[in-house]
């Protein structure tokens, strides 16, 4: 996958996709070794009536190069 719309600086609106899936991406050919993967997370409301309190989140990602 080239280039893919989550990576692209660009992008203006997040794009979702499967964290299940393996995601890969080709390094520019102008040299630069530098991706940026910018990461966004929300909250979703899951009752009628939200109630304040702690809102813990964790996110575990590999990045395996070559």
């Amino acid at each position: 996958m080239d280039n893919p719309t989550w990576l692209r600086e660009s992008a203006q609106a997040p794009t979702l996709f499967n964290f299940s899936a393996e995601q890969s991406v080709t390094l520019p050919k102008d040299g630069s070794s530098t991706i940026r993967i910018p990461l966004a997370a929300r909250y979703i409301k899951t009752s009628a009536v939200p109630t304040p309190g702690k809102a813990n989140g964790k996110v575990v990602f590999t990045i395996n190069y070559y």
